[in-house]
């Protein structure tokens, strides 16, 4: 916790977190799902569909809820 009147730039490392959640919402989980597709049908593509999708969807909530939040 910053002491009284201390300055803190909390800022800049929230805006590269935004840009990882950006990069999973748009390549690491549609290329999760591109891989699932491509892979023999079993358990092992499923799980890595399933992961895809949930990374996508976590990602773009989080992604909105902090673009909401800043918008305050």
């Amino acid at each position: 916790m910053p002491e009284r009147g201390e300055v803190v730039c909390w800022n800049e490392p929230l805006v590269k977190t935004q840009r990882v959640r950006l990069l999973d919402v748009f390549l690491i989980g549609p290329l999760m799902v591109y891989g699932a597709a491509k892979m023999p049908r079993g358990p092992a593509a499923a799980v890595l569909a399933f992961f895809g999708v949930s990374t996508v969807l976590y990602n773009a909530r989080n992604y909105l809820l902090v673009e909401e939040w800043e918008e305050q």
